[in-house]
């Protein structure tokens, strides 16, 4: 500790404040009474002190799902509260829990602000009730966002931070920021270790503008048997309702190259929920990968 900190210790109670955020400035902290919160001015902004953590509906600031318009192919989200800045990164895939045989649709972030995102997909065509599901993750260790190269279908990461035990999980995504009709590719993780992982995809040929977003320590995963298209996965804890987003993936981590597929969410209860998918027909040997976390309507 630098010497001209103020070291204390015993307690401190910061006397609680309610209502809309002061004025401030950065470095201040608080306790706000009526959001419940501690809150921090950071790089011109407030924001939550607390940080979330692993699985049990608190690994994210933000999770929602959205109902988007038949034929759509973009929408604006705002954040509830402005974000210090754009470096936070975006999962998030459509889901339909009406048609029995849904067009599955990857979506990115096109355009990021303090404020909110713009996702965008390919319109599908074959029903109106279809929701956007995105989490944004905040814990630095959690999430990254990192360029590859253009007609690369492969990337090896070593992780900046310490050595992660092999139980975490990866969940990967290829996004695409610039061009307005981008091939649509989902990541499958193929190798893992404590201080890195490999991801694959099928290589995109339409644009250099590639970027693999990646969050680790997913809420759960569960190994699928060769013909499955759906799974029921348990939740870490009951959430009481079904106010919730899930985000799930197919992994392959033996099949050098794997069949990608979208899931759909078909289910929802406090305790576990129903994720379905068109069959892969190449390997037995998938994962199912699932994020899910709480969050206010």
């Amino acid at each position: 500790m630098a010497a001209n900190f103020f070291k204390i210790r015993k307690g401190l109670t910061l006397d609680p404040v309610s209502g809309a955020d002061p004025v401030g400035n950065d470095g201040d902290i608080y306790y706000n009474s009526t959001l419940a919160k501690f809150r921090k001015f950071q790089n011109g902004a407030w924001s939550d002190l607390d940080t979330g953590g692993g699985g049990g509906g608190n690994a994210g600031w933000i999770a929602q799902e959205i109902p988007i318009l038949a034929g759509s192919t973009s929408l604006a989200v705002s954040f509830p509260s402005t974000q210090p800045d754009t470096s936070y990164v975006v999962l998030a895939q459509l889901t339909n829990y009406v048609d029995a045989n849904p067009q599955f649709q990857q979506v990115i972030s096109i355009v990021k602000t303090p404020g909110g995102f713009t996702a965008s997909w390919n319109a599908p065509t074959d029903s109106s009730n279809y929701n956007l599901s995105y989490i944004v993750p905040i814990k630095v260790f959690q999430m990254r966002e990192v360029s590859v190269p253009s007609g690369a279908s492969s990337y090896s990461e070593n992780f900046l931070l310490p050595t992660f035990g092999p139980e975490y999980g990866i969940m990967a995504a290829l996004q695409n920021t610039v061009d307005g009709s981008p091939q649509f590719q989902t990541t499958v993780v193929t190798a893992k270790s404590g201080t890195g992982f490999t991801a694959n995809w099928n290589s995109p040929t339409d644009s250099a503008n590639y970027k693999l977003v990646y969050v680790m320590t997913a809420t759960g995963q569960q190994a699928i048997n060769l013909g499955d298209t759906s799974a029921t996965a348990p939740l870490p804890v009951d959430y009481g309702t079904t106010n919730y987003s899930v985000i799930a993936m197919m992994h392959n981590l033996t099949d050098p190259f794997p069949q990608f597929q979208p899931m759909v969410i078909t289910a929802k209860n406090a305790s576990n929920f129903t994720v379905s998918w068109p069959d892969p027909a190449d390997s037995a040997n998938y994962v199912l990968m699932y994020y899910a976390i709480s969050y206010s309507s």
